[in-house]
């Protein structure tokens, strides 16, 4: 979880996503990309999170990581 900058949308807490990407094969390239691009982290998944949660515009799953190193300082 990261904390929005500005508290967007009025949320304190929220969780790294964003939407596929061309070259992401799986949902879990696409999991790993967004936590990378937003908190800095590489990580392994360690497991998926169970279900999927629909909004207007998607559905998102979610996966269970363990980071492997801070690659990014912001």
């Amino acid at each position: 979880m990261r904390s929005p900058s500005g508290y967007c949308g009025g949320y304190q807490w929220t969780f790294a996503k964003g939407g596929a990407d061309p070259t992401d094969l799986h949902p879990e390239a696409t999991a790993l990309r967004e936590v990378f691009e937003e908190m800095g982290y590489s990580c392994r998944i360690v497991a998926p999170i169970s279900g999927e949660f629909a909004s207007d515009t998607c559905v998102t799953r979610y996966f269970l990581m363990e980071p492997i190193e801070l690659t990014k300082d912001f």
